[in-house]
C-alpha cells in the first residue's frame, strides 16, 4: 500500500494535467466519470465534439483514461489502456530519478518538477518520431503502442 502511494505521488506531476483533461471532457461531452483499477476514467457521449477530438477508442493520460462511446465496457480495451498506465508509471519513476539526480542541487524545486511533468509525453512523442524516422507510421510504429498491442490487441473498429 505504501509502495502504491509512493508510485501515485511520483506520477502526480503527469497525472494532474490528465485528471484536468478528463474532468473538462466529462463536463463538456462525458457520460460518466468513475474510478476503476486505480484510474480515473470518463466515457464520452456519441456524436459529440469530444468524441471527434478523441479520434480513437481511448486515450490514456497518466492515471486517467478517456474512452470513446461504448469502449469502457470492453475488458480488452481496459487491459490495453492499463498497459499504457504502466508505461506512464515507469516513465514517472525514471523522470523522478533523473530529475532528482540532475536538478536537486542546481535549480529551484518548482523548476526541477518540469521534467517529471513532461517525461511521459516526451517519451511517447520521441517513440513516435523514431517510428517515422524508421519509415513507419507515428502511431502504429510507436514501440509503446506495439508493446501495449502485444499485451492486449484491440480491434479499434468496435467495442468487444
Amino acid at each position: 500500500m505504501v509502495a502504491r502511494a509512493a508510485l501515485y505521488l511520483l506520477c502526480l506531476p503527469s497525472d494532474l494535467p490528465g485528471f484536468f483533461r478528463v474532468l473538462i471532457y466529462r463536463a463538456l461531452w462525458g457520460r460518466e466519470l468513475q474510478w476503476r483499477h486505480g484510474v480515473l476514467y470518463c466515457e464520452l457521449r456519441a456524436g459529440t465534439r469530444g468524441e471527434r477530438w478523441l479520434d480513437a477508442a481511448a486515450r490514456t493520460y497518466g492515471h486517467s483514461i478517456l474512452f470513446g462511446p461504448g469502449w469502457s465496457i470492453s475488458e480488452v480495451a481496459w487491459r490495453h489502456e492499463l498497459a499504457h498506465v504502466e508505461q506512464t508509471e515507469a516513465a514517472a519513476v525514471m523522470g523522478a530519478l533523473v530529475t532528482g539526480a540532475a536538478f536537486a542541487a542546481l535549480v529551484p524545486w518548482w523548476l526541477a518538477v518540469l521534467p517529471a511533468i513532461l517525461w511521459s509525453s516526451v517519451q511517447y512523442g520521441t517513440a513516435g518520431v523514431t517510428a517515422v524516422l524508421r519509415g513507419e507510421r507515428y502511431y502504429t510504429g510507436n514501440h509503446l503502442e506495439k508493446s501495449a498491442y502485444a499485451q492486449e490487441p484491440v480491434d479499434a473498429t468496435r467495442p468487444a
